[in-house]
């Protein structure tokens, strides 16, 4: 299983890479459809991690479920802030499980 990334806040040594314009493009390009920021997705390549390009067909769904994703984990947060009552922290996330799961099938990942 690959390594979860570390946080903007836990990175703290910089590499500088040097490309041509047609690399860089061709990393844009690659990160983009993997729904990477370009730093994230040399991160993910360079330690070997599988990174997936989303589908056309699926993109908007994608989308939609990173969407979803963000706002259950700020929700997930703030309970665990305490500052917020009245929600199962099981049921986020069993939530949040279900919308990791819906990610991979679009990716055509089966688990």
């Amino acid at each position: 299983m690959p390594q979860k990334l570390l946080t903007r806040r836990e990175l703290r040594q910089r590499v500088e890479v040097y490309l041509n314009d047609d690399e860089l493009h061709r990393v844009g390009t690659k990160a983009e459809a993997a729904g990477l920021s370009r730093s994230g997705f040399i991160r993910r390549v360079a330690l070997g991690q599988r990174v997936d390009a989303v589908p056309t067909a699926n993109a908007e769904n994608w989308q939609s479920l990173a969407r979803l994703a963000g706002n259950l984990n700020q929700i997930a947060h703030a309970i665990n802030a305490g500052r917020a009552e009245g929600v199962d922290p099981a049921l986020i996330d069993a939530l949040q499980q279900e919308v990791r799961a819906l990610r991979r099938a679009l990716l055509g990942v089966i688990s």
